[in-house]
């Protein structure tokens, strides 16, 4: 009969830190949400090192960010002229593709990359369509 593993309080960690103060910490799981679409080509890339860096042999990455197929925001505003998917309207978003997100995260072992519709309701009481991309890849 197999034993559970008993889990503490000390064997869990949890920070929640700028990517570029992760140090030389290690970890089973990288939970990004909400992020990537928010940095700018040369930030991706260093968010993807930090992210090759610290997460452990068969660690986790969970992954949301914009997909092109977002109506909230998608064509929007100015575009960025050197990078693709981006456009400038009160902030720079960046909208990924199916095919960049593998070839980004082509270090991972793409376990499930989809699609994922939602409905951000607003204080004011306007709600937001959304269409985000879903990433989960193993080390």
């Amino acid at each position: 009969m197999a034993k559970k593993a008993a889990l503490s309080r000390k064997d869990v960690r949890f920070q929640c830190c700028d990517f570029r103060e992760l140090g030389k910490g290690s970890y089973d799981i990288v939970y990004i949400s909400n992020l990537y679409h928010l940095l700018r080509r040369s930030q991706r890339e260093e968010l993807r090192i930090a992210v090759m860096k610290v997460i452990k042999p068969t660690g986790l990455l969970f992954l949301s960010t914009l997909s092109i197929s977002d109506p909230e925001h998608y064509r929007k505003g100015v575009p960025v002229s050197d990078e693709p998917n981006s456009f400038v309207d009160k902030v720079f978003l960046h909208f990924c593709t199916r095919t960049e997100l593998e070839h980004d995260f082509n270090f991972l072992n793409i376990r499930e990359l989809y699609e994922h519709e939602y409905y951000e309701p607003r204080a004011a009481g306007e709600t937001h369509h959304h269409i985000s991309w879903i990433l989960v890849g193993v080390r």
